[in-house]
């Protein structure tokens, strides 16, 4: 908590899990935290007295979901799981860490999203979900970076970049991959 109110003064504890309590020796000894400072949620671990820090990663997050998904994802009223893994580098979390007041389109890394649609029983196909292929043609019209995107649903995937081109809906649905 000394580390928190010294770095991030006013952030409220939102969810804690003690693990270094526990009595099971197999069991890992890492306790987290949730905090909310500055309308950004993000982790703290302690292992031992090593502290891991994930306010910039969730800075980052943020960042780059509020300048280039929202629009798409809540007018639409879209709800799909999205991961920011691997940033090339720089990455945008130390990019962000560096220049806090930066605007994305200055990152000259490489942004990578994974979103996993929602599954239900009423969605058999990728065709199904209804906005898959609005999503790719939103990103060719409104991502300025460079970018690579994976969608899964159900068993299937794709991927593409900045640089793939899909003539028409139906080019881009028979690119998905069963699996």
């Amino acid at each position: 908590m000394e580390y928190v109110n010294e770095r991030y003064s006013g952030a409220k504890l939102v969810q804690q899990h003690y693990r270094s309590t526990s009595i099971d020796p197999y069991e890992f000894r890492i306790d987290s935290f949730t905090f909310e400072w500055n309308d950004i949620c993000f982790g703290i671990q302690v292992e031992r007295e090593r502290i891991s820090d994930f306010y910039w990663v969730a800075y980052a997050e943020r960042k780059v979901y509020d300048s280039y998904l929202k629009s798409f994802f809540e007018t639409r009223n879209i709800t799909a799981k999205i991961s920011y893994p691997g940033y090339s580098t720089p990455t945008t979390t130390s990019f962000f860490e560096e220049n806090p007041e930066a605007d994305i389109s200055q990152f000259e890394g490489k942004i990578n999203l994974v979103i996993h649609s929602n599954i239900d029983d009423t969605h058999i196909t990728p065709e199904s979900f209804g906005w898959l292929y609005d999503f790719y043609c939103y990103c060719r019209e409104n991502i300025t970076n460079h970018y690579s995107v994976n969608i899964t649903c159900k068993n299937n995937s794709i991927n593409f970049n900045n640089e793939t081109v899909y003539n028409n809906e139906k080019e881009f649905y028979a690119a998905f991959s069963t699996g």
